[in-house]
């Protein structure tokens, strides 16, 4: 990752693409807590005291502050590529959609380091007399390890108290600031010049250990991801790669900290508002924090807070040292950040209102409708999504017409002319009681033994005005569900809605689940679809979508886990624009098995044709993102097949029942249950699903 060495790496996109990131542990070679315990253990009260109030003085506070290397590392991976004349003074990395930089600015406010201009001492201007006092003499040679003996059988109490504040300025700023491994000699000239203080103390700290820190991260990487896959095709056991990194890392997670908001309290704690910045901060131990997990937050727009792209002075630090001597130095921030913010390589989700929208001023029935705006703020008449192609015409008398944009689904044109779509409302995972139970009793047939669940929703299906509830919905939403309207065809909302409540109620009872299991929404399968264009692919040279990389981290609002977490995966297909069916994706096997409420009416050598998405596109698609660097063991050399489950409930032919039946044998399959419902279910299963929707919960 040295900048003289990728000329081929785009100015504003990341070193390292998706599929080249690997797993990695680091070992920083700063010890910031034991050098603190040491000085604190070793240094008499008066001498301590001394300290406290002298330049490194403030870093006291972090005697407990744990190395996270875990999340370092997965920042590294998605450095950014710079222009060269802006590389020297600041370093920029790709949050979600977001840009950060981490300058000489922000490295002063988080350690409360100066800058300003160096001056070295001569040699000739310098003395030995610690060295020969307390060291062996000038020609005695010291490694850091060593130095660490050193001062910890040092008699402080004995000590002149300036020369014991002395050597503990020296060994924070040798050992902390500087570090390296353990073989290195110490820095003989900083021990020189540490006795006369008042030049040690006017040295610019926050220049000198930036300097080292930012060549340490931007070459750290370099060649890594190389080098990871070159061991592991010697070595398939191979599932990480270690390296070290010099200088003060302590100062790089404290930023990361600050301008990353929203970071798990098992990772990292904000005890109070203190300067500098790095005082606010308590790192949790590393042991507790694994790669996938910090992977998939990076890349979890939903779970993300704030991410500040560069860091500013609040009232109390702009009147400090730190401040005053880097204010007149900020760097300017490059054009290409400016240009290409916030989206770089994002791995974008789909978009938060799930319609296609369509620009009502085209009259021509005959032809498909423009896209009005599939991402802007739009408003008005709702409008009728289908994913099924009814015969005839619309109830408004008007023909279906499909977009477009996707095959799928079919809709009927609104008919004001004006702004033409309700935005569905945002779909959210909401925050029900968690219970721990290992099992949890499900009968999604309970509803016909019990008919007292739906009494308040036909009370206020018929209009009753004594019932008091917010329902997000309209009636005529309810009315496609129940069958009474558009001929009971699913559209991708009612879909998608009755996801996000399954996905709720498995994040309710996460350990009464069978196996480890979330699922897509509508939009993954018209992706893969849509590349695979009826196998006129080149399959070795496939552009993958941006916005299919956030379903690899669970980022879609009806995902309950991300794809790295789990061993089954659920994808509703919607073939054609005609018809609903359920693919189930066994990580562990590499088979995709096909739940078609119609299967009894397929011609099955033709009809296995049509999953060929999943079984060419979908497997590229998770070396793309990286999905195996992530989940070794999963890896197969065995080819991808799809399976067609004859045992599947059917529907009655003719009817527009494959949504219900895609619903109910994804909620089944999610909770372990055998698949014992059949045709004569489905008006239940309407009733059910409209009033779980109506309720916001699904009764099990």
């Amino acid at each position: 990752m040295v900048k003289s060495k990728s000329p081929d790496i785009d100015v504003g996109k990341m070193y390292f693409s998706y599929a080249d990131h690997f797993p990695g542990r680091i070992s920083s070679m700063c010890k910031l807590s034991s050098v603190i315990k040491a000085i604190e253990e070793k240094l008499t009260k008066r001498q301590l005291t001394m300290f406290k109030k002298d330049i490194f003085g403030h870093f006291l506070e972090c005697r407990s502050f744990s190395f996270s290397g875990v999340i370092l590392h997965n920042l590294l991976l998605r450095q950014v590529a710079h222009e060269e004349d802006s590389r020297e003074d600041q370093l920029w990395f790709q949050i979600g959609e977001h840009l950060i930089r981490l300058s000489i600015v922000e490295w002063c406010l988080v350690t409360g380091l100066s800058f300003g201009v160096d001056t070295n001492k001569k040699n000739d201007e310098m003395e030995q007399r610690l060295r020969n006092t307390y060291f062996g003499g000038v020609h005695r040679k010291i490694n850091v390890k060593e130095f660490d003996a050193i001062f910890k059988e040092l008699k402080f109490e004995e000590m002149d108290d300036m020369d014991a504040l002395k050597i503990a300025l020296f060994y924070f700023a040798d050992r902390v600031l500087n570090a390296r491994k353990n073989h290195c000699q110490i820095n003989f000239d900083w021990l020189d010049q540490v006795d006369d203080t008042q030049y040690f103390r006017k040295r610019p700290w926050g220049l000198l250990s930036w300097e080292m820190i930012y060549e340490s991260l931007d070459n750290v990487l370099f060649e890594k991801d190389e080098k990871f896959k070159k061991t592991r095709l010697k070595n398939p056991d191979h599932n990480i790669e270690k390296y070290n990194l010099y200088g003060f890392t302590s100062g790089v997670q404290a930023w990361i900290y600050e301008a990353i908001e929203g970071l798990p309290s098992t990772w990292v704690v904000k005890m109070k508002n203190k300067i500098p910045r790095i005082l606010q901060w308590k790192p949790m131990a590393s042991s507790r924090i694994n790669f996938a997990e910090v992977y998939s937050f990076f890349n979890d727009e939903s779970r993300l807070g704030d991410v500040l792209q560069t860091l500013e002075p609040n009232s109390k630090e702009s009147s400090r040292n730190y401040w005053v001597s880097v204010k007149d130095y900020l760097p300017s921030i490059p054009g290409w950040v400016l240009k290409h913010q916030p989206s770089i390589n994002v791995m974008l989700s789909a978009p938060d209102d799930y319609g296609v929208y369509t620009n009502v001023g085209n009259e021509n029935l005959s032809t498909p409708t423009s896209l009005y705006s599939f991402y802007g703020d739009v408003s008005g008449e709702s409008v009728q999504v289908f994913s099924e192609v009814p015969p005839g015409v619309s109830k408004f008398g008007r023909a279906y017409i499909p977009s477009y944009v996707y095959n799928s689904p079919y809709m009927i044109p609104p008919i004001r002319r004006r702004q033409n779509v309700r935005p569905l409302p945002r779909l959210q995972i909401l925050e029900h009681a968690i219970d721990m139970s290992m099992t949890v009793k499900i009968n999604p047939l309970r509803g016909l033994k019990d008919s007292s669940m739906f009494a308040e929703f036909d009370r206020w299906f018929t209009g009753d005005s004594r019932v008091r509830r917010r329902v997000q919905h309209p009636r005529s939403f309810f009315q496609i569900i129940l069958g009474t309207a558009s001929m009971g065809w699913l559209g991708d909302e009612h879909i998608h809605e009755y996801l996000r409540l399954i996905s709720e109620k498995e994040r309710q009872y996460p350990n009464a689940l069978l196996q480890r299991v979330t699922h897509t929404d509508t939009f993954f399968w018209v992706f893969l679809n849509r590349l695979w264009n009826n196998g006129d692919c080149a399959v070795d040279s496939l552009v993958f979508d941006d916005r299919m990389n956030s379903y690899l981290c669970g980022r879609q609002h009806t995902m309950s886990k991300s794809m790295t977490d789990v061993d089954m995966l659920l994808i509703p297909v919607n073939l054609d624009g005609e018809h609903w069916v359920l693919a189930r994706v066994d990580f562990r096997k590499n088979k995709v098995w096909i739940y078609d409420s119609l299967i009894t009416c397929r011609d099955d050598k033709r009809y296995r044709l049509k999953f060929k998405p999943l079984e060419v596109i979908f497997s590229r698609w998770l070396e793309y993102v990286g999905f195996y660097n992530i989940r070794p063991e999963l890896r197969s050399a065995d080819p991808w097949k799809v399976i067609v489950v004859r045992s599947t409930p059917q529907q009655e032919p003719g009817t527009g029942d494959c949504g219900v039946f895609v619903l109910m044998v994804t909620m089944y399959l999610m909770f372990g249950l055998g698949l014992e419902f059949n045709a004569s279910h489905v008006e239940y299963f309407r009733k059910k699903i409209a009033v779980d929707i109506f309720n916001d919960d699904i009764v099990l």
